[in-house]
């Protein structure tokens, strides 16, 4: 594995010419394990012999794919493991947002959409953070990494919105970062549930269960569909779904209390 190098970069590492000088290597296959923004991870295979036959190929992609499977069920276990830890061994109920690739806070359950929509401006579904805000979570989170596979909690101080606060983060191999801290409130029951999205999303999910086009809700709300398309992607995130469909009738399971 090696972090933070391209694979040129790591060609010419004292390390894989110190591999090749005492191994006799002549040719080398490198495999993307990890893409993240902050972190990323090959699977190296070298060669004595001359040239890279099918069967070598064939052999390497069945590997490389199997490593994949593995470091992505370790890490889903660790972070289910210290995120439930955070949750049971909090005083006050948690906002929860996480950090994705394009640098934007999202809210994730029901007390960050209710500290997003007190906070940020009106249809904000998330908030780009400015690059010197990157370059602070990017620093702390770093530390964050037992092992390249294993995260643990680091604070960082952020404004996102109610002023500079002490938030707990977890970076993942991916580069998203899972972000909490403490909030005021109560946490949903019952049909309350469906308030893990903001007021315009559920207007917005309103009109979608109603048929109506993402242009056609645009219109009759008053904002750019570019700005519902932007919603439509929150709520995608939020009920753990893929398209408006499977979106549409989770939300519709929700406001049941189903």
């Amino acid at each position: 594995m090696s972090d933070y190098l391209a694979p040129d970069e790591y060609r010419n590492s004292d390390f894989v010419r110190e591999v090749y000088r005492e191994h006799h290597v002549e040719d080398v296959m490198f495999g993307l394990l990890v893409a993240g923004v902050r972190r990323k991870a090959y699977l190296n295979c070298y060669f004595s012999g001359a040239g890279i036959t099918v069967q070598a190929r064939e052999r390497f992609d069945a590997i490389l794919l199997t490593v994949r499977g593995v470091l992505d069920r370790l890490e889903a276990y660790n972070v289910e493991r210290v995120v439930r830890q955070r949750i049971f061994g909090a005083s006050a109920p948690l906002a929860i947002f996480f950090l994705n690739q394009a640098s934007e806070i999202c809210p994730l359950n029901h007390a960050a959409v209710t500290f997003a929509e007190s906070r940020w401006a009106p249809d904000e579904a998330v908030r780009p953070l400015t690059p010197d805000q990157i370059a602070q979570v990017d620093k702390v989170v770093d530390g964050g990494w037992i092992n390249p596979v294993t995260a643990d909690w680091r604070d960082v101080t952020l404004d996102l919105g109610a002023g500079p606060a002490v938030i707990h983060a977890l970076p993942k191999l991916s580069g998203e970062v899972i972000m909490m801290f403490p909030t005021s409130g109560h946490e949903p029951e019952g049909d309350e549930a469906v308030t893990i999205l903001t007021r315009r999303q559920r207007e917005i999910m309103d009109w979608i269960a109603e048929g109506k086009t993402s242009a056609e809700a645009a219109i009759i709300l008053g904002i750019s569909p570019r700005t519902v398309e932007k919603h439509l992607e929150a709520v995608f995130q939020r009920l753990g779904v893929e398209n408006r469909i499977a979106a549409m009738r989770r939300y519709l399971d929700l406001k049941r209390g189903l």
